[in-house]
């Protein structure tokens, strides 16, 4: 997703009840309340505007919504017994999420208002994971091949591409312009995690957790140039947050030990700039 995507998502986020509220220079519009939906279950954010968000009502089901802060619909509903995963938007409006039910778990494409399923349980992927999304429409989802190996697969106009295999599980987080797709390897053990780029053509090793004296990953991006942006969690030294540019050079840029309390990474412009949240050690927040 464009940084700009994720940085008006993030302003949406933290906007008030007004539906066009000024605040510290910037404009927020309302899209849609928490109450009486339920709790937000992650939104994306396209150039266009329009929202996609997961709403979760407990005991009722799930739904996903696409608005503007003009118009609202409904994309999609479950029952009780099924849940979406977090959706994303393409450019040209596109909702792409996963689906989960007694029957398996989905891939779901919402075009124009037609439902379709891009993958299912019964093909040669297995869904696991959340799909990302990149403008251009390729899609990124974690999977298992037949003889149980983990997999990132992408997906591009109706051909799949082995990204990246692991003997354990792999967690997929961002797809760039260009179709790299940034993952972790074995999330179930964080300290022994490995950040992986890979296209299908090539692979390389982004970040080894190895490398942080017994912290672990929390989260991570790429841009259009392949430099990819990652907090860690460091014990004692608190947060930071590294950039690993394609080369292999690793370069702390910020940390906990100045006036931010906490931080979560948002994005990572294509000139090399993190964009994060933070928590104040004087209180406030802010992007």
């Amino acid at each position: 997703m464009h940084t700009c995507q994720k940085i008006f998502l993030l302003l949406l986020l933290l906007s008030g009840p007004a539906s066009a509220a000024q605040q510290g220079g910037f404009t927020f519009t309302k899209i849609l309340e928490q109450s009486g939906f339920g709790v937000f279950g992650g939104a994306s954010l396209n150039d266009q505007g329009t929202a996609a968000i997961t709403v979760r009502t407990f005991g009722v089901g799930d739904a996903v919504l696409v608005g503007d802060g003009r118009t609202l619909s409904i994309v999609a509903e479950t029952t009780s017994v099924g849940s979406f995963g977090q959706a994303a938007i393409t450019s040209r409006g596109d909702v792409i999420f996963s689906a989960s039910s007694r029957e398996g778990r989905r891939i779901l494409l919402s075009r124009k208002g037609r439902l379709s399923t891009l993958v299912d349980v019964h093909a040669p992927f297995g869904v696991l994971g959340d799909p990302v999304v990149n403008g251009r429409g390729t899609i990124a989802y974690s999977s298992v091949l037949q003889m149980g190996v983990r997999a990132i697969v992408s997906l591009d106009h109706g051909e799949t591409t082995t990204v990246a295999t692991h003997p354990r599980a792999i967690l997929v987080f961002d797809i760039n312009q260009r179709g790299q797709v940034l993952s972790m390897t074995d999330p179930g053990r964080p300290t022994s995690s490995v950040l992986i780029v890979g296209d299908g053509r090539t692979t390389r090793i982004a970040a080894d957790a190895a490398d942080l004296d017994g912290g672990f990953f929390l989260e991570a991006v790429i841009n259009d140039r392949g430099t990819v942006a990652f907090s860690a969690f460091l014990g004692e030294e608190g947060r930071r947050i590294y950039l690993a540019d394609p080369r292999g050079g690793l370069t702390p840029v910020i940390t906990s030990d100045g006036p931010f309390e906490s931080f979560t990474l948002v994005a990572l412009t294509n000139s090399g700039t993190p964009v994060f949240a933070a928590s104040l050690d004087m209180g406030g927040t802010g992007v």
